[in-house]
């Protein structure tokens, strides 16, 4: 239902800035700040709007809940929240007026914003919340969000006094000095790090945790190796090149007709009964998940054959299990590959990701917490090197000991620069369309794409060798334009339009203010035991998705 409503009410994020962009406030700062002084300035102010006013006001303060809950910054959250509690009797009085009844099951302000209350210590903003929810009839059922919110301000509270009283206590061992649901606990936790009031260092199956201001560089690291491998800490060898005062090479267009061919063997026999039977994937799946589930009581391991029993089945000890933070694993000829995209472990507590290699034998040959945190990966078939690229689009890649041997920046890459003007690619938006990254075996070149086009440059000098560029599908044309221009295919648009009862010009937020109207209208919730609607809501939600703003026009 919160998707719905997000969809429902035109919730968009804002481009995230660019972190050197973002003053330098850390969040170990940030969770030095007290509570009571974050407080000051989260008072609720002055309901004076009404009516479709006070409706749309509403809206936006719920995305701007959304946006700074996932960039962490709580307090702004709050801050939307308690501005949003005042509207909430006009937003109910005019959904009513509009719709008949106030049907609506969840709400940023009350759902999302009484835990961020609860987070960061605000009091006085669940006191509010509580005045606002029992001052509305309609807004009554909501009570027992406001209850549990001051529940969680009492475990909070509880969790930061047990870590000032213990740095590096066990998050599963939290229940024994704050009394309360251990699950419930755990979720605090994780929002107290999303907060930046804690820190939580893994070590499985569990967290440690420690105060933001906490010096983590005076935690021991924990002894996981038992082979006597060594292993390496965080790099610091500083390999990122300056910016290259060179123009953009040009790709060469891609001749799909030139190309050689392989032809591909016959479809598997399966494949082609399945086809005759009218078998879908999805029954197959079920009948594999059914047959999954008859052999959950048979013993997993089964020898036949003369000579042959299983005597018994021993568990491995915790010392001997594979470390279940390496959620990643890439199988090459003569060695594996292990990537903890999480990091922040006891042994790596300031990496963002943790890399480890091991042997044909499973014996760990080096282990490294990364500088960068790992969006694209790429490991080369005999496992002489694996490449990198972090969410702000460093590429970042290592020997098959982990030592670094290439940290480059694609934003600088002229050939990106000259894509980005192009396509009118936002610096926010380089991850989604930098989609692919490689390394040759001898890991002197490598690879990546960008939207159309595709660039091996030599690692010494970081120039390319060679791009090409894929041609337009047959039947398209590209128009390039001005970053906010693209509107798509243009049949989908009149057939948007068409549905939503719109006719051309319209502004984006004509679209936005038709769409909330027609999906509050259409909800399959509000009209249950009539298909037609679920179809109707369907099609206007794949509508709504055909008129968002991009930087390409394609014309058919």
């Amino acid at each position: 239902m919160l998707s719905f409503l997000k969809r429902i009410f035109g919730v968009t994020s804002s481009p995230a800035p660019r972190r050197h962009d973002l003053p330098a406030r850390s969040k170990t700062e940030a969770g030095r700040r007290k509570p009571d002084t974050a407080q000051q300035d989260l008072g609720r102010g002055t309901c004076v709007l009404s009516g479709k006013a006070a409706v749309d006001e509403y809206f936006k303060l719920s995305g701007m809940i959304e946006e700074a809950k996932s960039s962490g910054d709580f307090e702004r959250a709050v801050r939307a929240a308690r501005r949003t509690l005042p509207l909430m009797p006009a937003v109910v009085a005019e959904m009513k007026r509009e719709y008949g009844s106030f049907d609506i099951s969840t709400s940023h302000a009350v759902h999302t914003g009484g835990t961020l209350m609860a987070a960061i210590g605000d009091r006085n903003g669940i006191r509010e919340l509580k005045e606002t929810l029992l001052g509305t009839p309609e807004l009554n059922q909501w009570l027992p969000t406001a209850e549990q919110a001051d529940s969680d301000l009492v475990l909070v509270e509880g969790i930061v006094a047990a870590i000032e009283r213990e740095p590096g206590i066990k998050q599963s061992e939290l229940k024994q000095s704050v009394p309360g649901d251990g699950r419930r606990l755990s979720l605090l936790a994780s929002w107290l790090e999303k907060g930046g009031r804690i820190r939580r260092v893994s070590q499985p199956p569990t967290f440690r945790l420690y105060s933001a201001s906490f010096d983590l560089s005076t935690v021991a690291p924990a002894e996981r190796s038992r082979s006597g491998a060594p292993s390496t800490g965080m790099s610091t060898v500083t390999l990122a090149r300056s910016p290259q005062s060179r123009s953009a090479a040009r790709a060469q267009l891609l001749q799909v007709g030139k190309l050689p061919y392989i032809r591909l063997p016959k479809a598997p026999i399966g494949w082609e009964e399945r086809a005759r039977t009218g078998d879908t994937p999805a029954r197959a799946h079920e009948e594999h998940s059914e047959a999954q589930s008859n052999r959950s009581g048979i013993p997993r391991f089964i020898v036949s054959g003369s000579g042959w029993s299983l005597l018994s089945e021993i568990k491995l000890s915790g010392l001997d299990r594979p470390n279940p933070a390496y959620r990643q694993m890439f199988a090459t000829v003569g060695s594996t590959v292990w990537l903890d995209p999480r990091g922040r472990r006891e042994d790596f507590p300031e990496a963002p990701a943790v890399a480890m290699t091991t042997n044909s034998d499973g014996v760990k040959v080096a282990e490294r917490g990364l500088k960068y945190d790992v969006y694209r990966t790429d490991v080369n078939g005999d496992g002489s090197g694996a490449l990198f690229m972090s969410t702000e689009g460093i590429l970042h890649g290592y020997s098959e000991l982990l030592e670094p041997i290439i940290e480059e920046s694609v934003e600088t890459l002229p050939e990106y620069q000259a894509q980005a003007k192009r396509f009118g690619i936002a610096d926010s938006q380089l991850k989604s369309h930098v989609r692919c990254v490689a390394l040759t075996t001898d890991r002197r070149r490598y690879l990546l794409t960008a939207v159309d086009e595709a660039w091996c440059y030599d690692v010494a000098t970081g120039r390319p060798t060679w791009g090409i560029r894929f041609p337009t599908k047959e039947g398209w044309t590209e128009v390039v334009s001005e970053r906010s221009a693209r509107v798509g295919v243009s049949a989908d648009v009149i057939s948007a339009l068409k549905l939503m009862e719109l006719s051309l010009p319209v502004s984006p937020d004509e679209i936005t203010r038709r769409y909330r109207a027609l999906a509050m209208r259409w909800h399959p919730d509000r009209n249950q035991g009539r298909p037609e609607f679920t179809q109707r809501f369907q099609e206007l939600g794949a509508a709504y998705g055909s008129r968002r703003i991009a930087p390409i026009k394609l014309r058919g």
